[in-house]
């Protein structure tokens, strides 16, 4: 479902009325019928559609608006995402390169990148 705001001309004025529309299938069709005509979109005021939002929110149970609070949000890919950017700048022969010339005994570019990944993925780590 979604709101359409459909125009017409009647008697030299432009009007607007706020729809809601419920779109589907009929057959291999993709239609849309009106669920209701919510009225002229001029004559809504900013009390008008504050009400409207908080009593679906009421009826449909979920949080007001300025109610919610953020969840970090788990990520995914950013490991993935980093190692491709590893790979395309070269950094492994880069540091290969390094590690040979200082004869370290460990493996640098794994050292290294441990370390990189997790400052970009948690920078206050």
């Amino acid at each position: 479902m979604y709101l359409r705001v459909s125009r017409y001309k009647s008697g030299g004025h432009w009007y607007s009325h706020l729809k809601l529309v419920q779109a589907y299938r009929d057959g291999p069709k993709v239609k849309q019928r009106i669920i209701a005509n919510l009225g002229n979109l001029d004559k809504f005021s900013a009390q008008d559609i504050d009400n409207l939002i908080n009593g679906m929110c009421r009826v449909f149970e979920r949080p007001l608006p300025g109610q919610t609070e953020f969840v970090q949000a788990p990520s995914y890919g950013d490991v993935h995402a980093i190692l491709h950017i590893w790979r395309e700048l070269k950094l492994a022969q880069i540091l290969a390169r390094s590690a040979a010339a200082s004869r370290t005994t460990f493996d640098l570019e794994a050292h290294v990148k441990a370390i990189v990944v997790n400052r970009l993925c948690d920078p206050k780590s």
